[in-house]
């Protein structure tokens, strides 16, 4: 039993780091674009940390199961500043194949807007789509590259690639 609690901790944390790197990576892509527009292309490097989950156990089982839910509330922070806190993502990891395949979606709230991102989590480091924004972000789109980080905090790098 001892095992099946550490296997279904370590599921959890990779599903809720996975969550985090893209929730911050929209974030800080976002915090850092000046304008009322996404006018021209931009890579933006960051590191995502911390935050809150909740294991939802939707099969009822000793271990992540196909349905089961993570749900994240993270604080999102500036990479070439790490303690100025830029906004926060609200996440949804959904377990869609054993051994930890998910599909992310995350909500970053900012101070201008939000921003919409989303995909399939299979490896390390992953790529997700930025599928779209409100407000300052209306016509964000591209793609975050994430690479989940050792340790604990949820520690993730991610670079965002927006595209106008």
């Amino acid at each position: 039993m001892l095992h099946l609690k550490t296997r279904l901790a370590k599921g959890i944390t990779v599903a809720a780091a996975s969550a985090a790197v893209i929730t911050a990576a929209a974030g800080i892509a976002a915090a850092s674009t000046s304008g009322p527009d996404i006018t021209t292309a931009s890579t933006i490097h960051l590191i995502a940390r911390g935050g809150s989950s909740t294991f939802i156990n939707i099969r009822h089982q000793t271990r992540p199961a196909v349905g089961d839910e993570v749900i994240l509330s993270q604080p999102l922070f500036n990479a070439a500043h790490p303690s100025q806190l830029v906004g926060h993502g609200y996440v949804t990891v959904i377990f869609v194949k054993p051994r930890n395949v998910t599909q992310d979606h995350a909500t970053l709230v900012l101070r201008h807007g939000q921003i919409d991102v989303a995909g399939i989590q299979a490896s390390n480091p992953f790529r997700l789509a930025v599928t779209g924004g409100t407000g300052r972000y209306r016509n964000a789109r591209g793609q975050a590259t994430v690479k989940l980080l050792p340790g604990p905090g949820n520690r993730a790098s991610i670079t965002l690639s927006l595209l106008p």
